[in-house]
């Protein structure tokens, strides 16, 4: 549907206390802005002692968007986060010792301390990473979306993103296929203001960068107050019923504000006086306490909460202290889907990156030199010995127009012998084929069982010595070595044709 939604913007009357809301999930969300606002605070902390590993992106100020999106969703579902996403790991469940640990690069860490601030993730919490390249975890969260509406649950996605994304391509790629395809995804923008440095505004042609432009692609247009965290909850609560009911996907802008710089790099010179101090009127876990006691809730249970929340955070910090460093070996750990890190291609099984580099090499040479087209005039097939020396100027051939010049030029680069071991009147090593060094690797790297480098694996057909060609055909085209390049044939030669007709001035047949 498109059109405009009901808008709750910051300052409204409508405070979401009356919304329908029981104690219990009120005690939930309160208890998780507790916990996200001081593990933030610890995290602030570790880092200004040079514990944490890099540098850290804070959500002080942005926590009730966490508290009141996690509480509506279900933990079967998904979550994407983005770079700055803390505060939505503890809130979909990720212990505080596993995100601490993470930041200070600990076993205990939730990647075992490889990913460090910005790539939390926790498949047990259905946490599916945490994205640094803005707007990446949009489409990545279609497909999850996409393979809940395949299996047929009832799964529904969150996709967090700040203002920023709302200016990249792939936000709007994700919304135009998640409301074309109907996927079960909610997109909550987290408008904070400023795009790292630069004022949202001051880019964007739009007042609110997610919401104005959900229009374009036939969803509703959401603005909520993100510093109240019962609105948050209530509208996220709706918008996941419409998605597993199968109405599709929705955008939810946010309106926040982050309380410390773009990182911990960041002094935030650039906002205006004043700003930090009225935004600060509104903090999200001191207004909600206030709300809280007005509802009936008693100064001594917050009291206790508080407590027990600050003390969690200790025992996570001393746990995180406490855990050992990584192994320099675990860095070659979980590379690959099954754990290891052995290199695997299929031509070469485990052998060397060098030998497949050797490989390749050998191919573009035959494919080159193969098809450089040359006048036959005064072109001498006659070999004398193994000597590298060009064809004299006399043939009347350009040095770059000769074939025989070009092939004698990649021998002396590969040390490789210009004629087969029969026609050669020498007996040396690079006669056989290959210098020593090359002769010692082991055997059977190549498809004849042999280790010597060698363009006569393949002899030639009566085809060839009919059409006055020295190279067989096979291994012109370079068949006999990868039958897989047949798949992107047309595509080099394109590349190659062009590249030697303006270098050179020569035509490829």
């Amino acid at each position: 549907m498109t059109g405009q939604a009901a808008v709750t913007a910051p300052g409204s009357a409508e405070s979401g206390a009356e919304g329908g809301i029981s104690p219990d999930v009120r005690t939930r969300i309160y208890r998780l802005l507790l916990e996200t606002r001081h593990c933030e605070k610890r995290a602030e902390d570790l880092f200004l002692q040079n514990l944490v590993k890099g540098t850290s992106h804070l959500a002080l100020g942005q926590e009730a968007v966490a508290a009141g999106v996690s509480v509506a969703m279900r933990p079967d579902d998904y979550a994407f986060l983005t770079f700055r996403g803390h505060h939505h790991a503890i809130a979909r469940g990720m212990s505080m010792t596993a995100v601490l640990g993470e930041l200070m690069g600990r076993q205990c860490g939730a990647m075992a301390g490889k990913g460090g601030s910005m790539h939390l993730a926790s498949a047990g919490h259905n946490v599916m990473a945490s994205y640094a390249i803005l707007g990446s975890q949009l489409t990545i969260a279609n497909g999850a979306a996409w393979s809940a509406q395949y299996r047929g649950t009832d799964q529904v996605v969150v996709a967090f993103f700040g203002d920023g994304t709302a200016n990249i391509g792939a936000f709007h790629e994700a919304l135009n296929l998640a409301a074309v395809w109907k996927l079960p995804v909610i997109f909550v923008c987290e408008n904070n203001i400023y795009m790292e440095y630069t004022r949202t505004e001051d880019v964007t042609p739009v007042r609110h960068p997610a919401a104005d432009r959900a229009g374009g692609y036939g969803l509703e247009r959401i603005v909520i107050d993100g510093n109240d965290a019962d609105i948050v909850y209530s509208t996220t609560r709706d918008a996941i019923a419409r998605a597993r009911a199968g109405a599709g996907p929705a955008m939810i802008e946010c309106l926040t504000y982050r309380q410390s710089g773009h990182s911990r790099a960041d002094p935030a010179k650039y906002r205006p006086e004043g700003e930090l101090e009225a935004w600060k009127l509104r903090d999200p876990v001191e207004n909600y306490r206030r709300r809280l006691l007005d509802l009936g809730f008693t100064e001594t249970v917050l009291l206790e909460m508080e407590r027990d929340v600050k003390a969690a955070v200790e025992r996570a910090t001393e746990e995180a202290k406490r855990s050992p460093v990584p192994a320099v070996d675990a860095a070659l750990t979980d590379v690959w889907a099954d754990g290891g890190c052995a290199w695997r291609n299929w031509a070469t099984g485990k052998r060397s990156l060098q030998v497949l580099r050797r490989k390749w090499t050998a191919m573009n040479a035959s494919y080159f030199l193969a098809r450089i087209s040359v006048p036959q005039e005064g072109f001498s097939r006659q070999r004398s010995g193994c000597s590298n020396a060009s064809v004299p100027a006399a043939s009347g051939i350009p040095r770059f127009q000769n074939r025989q010049f070009w092939a004698r030029q990649w021998a002396r680069r590969w040390r490789v012998c210009d004629q087969s071991p029969r026609s050669c009147s020498r007996t040396s090593s690079r006669c056989a084929g290959t210098t020593s060094q090359t002769r010692s690797r082991k055997p059977g790297i190549w498809p004849t069982g042999s280790s010597r480098f060698r363009w006569w694996s393949v002899p030639p057909t009566e085809r060839d010595r009919a059409s006055g060609r020295s190279t067989p055909r096979a291994l012109r085209t370079g068949w006999w070595l990868f039958p897989e390049w047949r798949w992107s044939r047309p595509r080099r030669l394109r590349m190659w044709k062009g590249c030697w007709r303006r270098r050179f001035g020569i035509r490829i047949r």
